[in-house]
């Protein structure tokens, strides 16, 4: 059920969703799940094994596995996989996470994409919730949201919750959209490669959203979002440096007609640059996602 609708100022509908009732969610979809990896060979089997769990029953699926460069045994792994399910290995050797993500996008064999971290960050057991929201017709991205009502960070510390909610703050002068970082969501596949001439550094899901046209529709349905449990983060500062160069990108192709009240809050821009450079300085940056 909806909780809210909101229409957004520029150009997205946004809903935000509860959990659907089981009778809601109907399996008769066919997905892409792209699933980018680097140096991920602690993670890599229980990632692929839950995803295969929670599709092969009703979904027609296949998993792109866009590896940036692993060199510990992830690429073998996935090689195993591939010999008994739809699972396929594209390497992308010296791009980013963007990049990756984006040439698996345009191999992909249907028109509905899922993006999902490797580490086990993220639930695959939304994977249906997502994929039905965009397969009904109603959504054209769904995203699996830690900032609505029902969602979670589990086992964050204070200061990394407010830092998480820092970096999302900077996107929102372009978005209404509450977790516009999240790394986890289902989107239709031409609106995933419209986003090629704003994809830089990480933030894929942000990309897309700052490319999307008008009458974009949006939804955000509640996930918990827990760290990973094994291997390490590839998250640094020069992550956080793409993120910015990113939106200032975007500013600067921006029209402020009709949207000038929306950027009023970039007049806080400079305290907030302080306290990003002051994280970055104690090496929080993997923190603020």
């Amino acid at each position: 059920m909806l909780s809210h609708l909101k229409p957004l100022p520029q150009s997205e509908a946004l809903e935000t969703l509860v959990a659907a009732s089981p009778h809601q969610v109907r399996h008769s979809s066919s997905v892409s799940v792209i699933l980018p990896t680097l140096d991920e060979v602690e993670n890599i089997d229980r990632a692929i094994g839950e995803i295969i769990d929670n599709l092969e029953t009703g979904y027609t699926f296949e998993i792109l596995v866009a590896d940036g460069g692993s060199r510990d045994g992830t690429c073998e792994r996935v090689g195993r996989w591939g010999a008994h399910y739809p699972v396929r290995l594209l390497q992308n050797n010296g791009g980013g996470l963007a990049e990756d993500v984006l040439a698996a996008a345009g191999q992909a064999q249907y028109s509905i994409v899922v993006v999902i971290d490797a580490d086990g960050s993220h639930p695959a057991g939304s994977l249906a919730e997502l994929i039905d929201r965009v397969a009904s017709g109603r959504h054209d991205m769904a995203i699996g949201s830690r900032y609505v009502d029902g969602g979670a960070t589990v086992g964050w510390s204070l200061r990394r919750r407010l830092l998480s909610r820092l970096g999302a703050a900077f996107a929102s002068p372009f978005t209404d959209v509450r977790d516009p970082l999240s790394g986890f969501f289902a989107i239709r596949r031409p609106c995933l490669l419209a986003a090629g001439t704003h994809a830089r550094g990480f933030k894929i899901g942000l990309a897309a959203l700052l490319a999307a046209g008008a009458g974009f529709r949006v939804c955000e349905v509640p996930i918990s979002f827990v760290d990973r449990q094994s291997g390490q983060s590839k998250i640094g500062a020069g992550h956080l440096v793409a993120y910015l160069a990113q939106l200032l990108a975007y500013l600067r192709g921006t029209r402020f007609s009709g949207t000038f009240p929306r950027f009023s809050v970039v007049g806080t821009a400079g305290f907030v640059l302080d306290l990003v450079i002051a994280s970055l300085s104690r090496g929080w940056a993997p923190a603020l996602w």
